[in-house]
């Protein structure tokens, strides 16, 4: 029960503006965008209230509050 993404975004913003009841409704919302299957959800951890999320829930969550993601890749 780790919520890793949960307090990352906390953190990042410095307030407590997202939980785990919202990130679970993101990756809902997101399994739901992407039609994936009824029964499992890819973006989320399968064990309830685990915490882990797919890089696509945070970044969903990011962009609620104006953010963005970016990768960088060096050669």
């Amino acid at each position: 029960l780790l919520n890793c993404a949960v307090h990352c975004l906390n953190n990042l913003y410095q307030q407590r503006w997202v939980d785990a009841a919202a990130m679970d409704a993101l990756a809902d919302r997101v399994a739901a965008e992407n039609q994936a299957s009824s029964w499992w959800n890819p973006y989320r951890s399968v064990l309830p209230r685990v915490g882990n999320y797919d890089v696509t829930v945070i970044v969903e969550a990011l962009k609620q509050q104006d953010g963005s993601l970016a990768m960088h890749l060096l050669n």
